[in-house]
């Protein structure tokens, strides 16, 4: 036996087994099973927000999403999820800057697994949540000797947060799924200072492409 025999011979000893543990979709979405993945969703989106001077501002900005997710089959196809991460997205000012609000997210959701082949799934999902973030905006104080000057204050950012997605699942090893689809968030909240009770509203309508990768136990 030469030298390229007794490796083709080797690797197909590793893998044989490898390949007799590896699950199916089917198999991965039965009722007991639970996954950890983590989902992204980048995009450039619309963002409407109120400014200080009472009018509204709408813009494209960028948003990103990054969420560790849990899973859990309640029934047989039957997911139900929870997913924590950051949000990111830029908010007008009146002067024609922006200010980044960072937040974080807390989701619940429940998806549909409807298996298409060994290896292959369509999966609707709908889910509802909270984000708790903080952002900056200019103001303009005078001090005792009559000088202007423009400083960022801080302001605190909070809200609901409700998402539908349509994604394709595909088996890429054993127990690892990867996720690629469309995902649609709305975020509706309020931007406040910690000196002040009023709030100013703030609402993000984005549609994107979302991917996302787990790995089922």
């Amino acid at each position: 036996m030469n030298r390229s025999t007794l490796i083709i011979a080797l690797l197909l000893t590793l893998c044989t087994p490898l390949a007799a543990q590896a699950d199916t979709m089917p198999e991965l979405v039965e009722k007991g099973r639970a996954n950890i993945g983590f989902n992204t969703a980048f995009n450039f989106t619309k963002t409407t927000n109120q400014l200080a001077n009472d009018d509204t501002a709408t813009n494209s900005t960028l948003f990103l999403l990054a969420t560790p997710n849990f899973g859990y089959f309640l029934l047989d196809s039957v997911e139900l999820t929870l997913q924590t991460g950051l949000l990111l997205r830029p908010l007008q000012r009146p002067d024609g800057t922006r200010n980044n609000e960072m937040a974080g997210l807390l989701d619940v959701g429940a998806n549909l697994h409807l298996p298409v082949s060994e290896v292959l799934a369509i999966i609707p999902g709908v889910g509802i949540g909270a984000y708790r973030g903080r952002s900056a905006r200019p103001v303009t104080v005078t001090d005792g000797m009559g000088k202007v000057t423009t400083i960022d204050e801080t302001t605190r950012t909070f809200g609901l947060d409700a998402y539908g997605q349509l994604y394709i699942g595909y088996v890429a090893g054993m127990r690892t799924k990867l996720y690629a689809g469309l995902t649609l968030h709305y975020l509706y909240g309020t931007e406040r200072t910690s000196e002040s009770g009023s709030g100013l509203s703030v609402s993000t309508l984005n549609t994107s492409i979302g991917t996302g990768l787990s790995y089922t136990f």
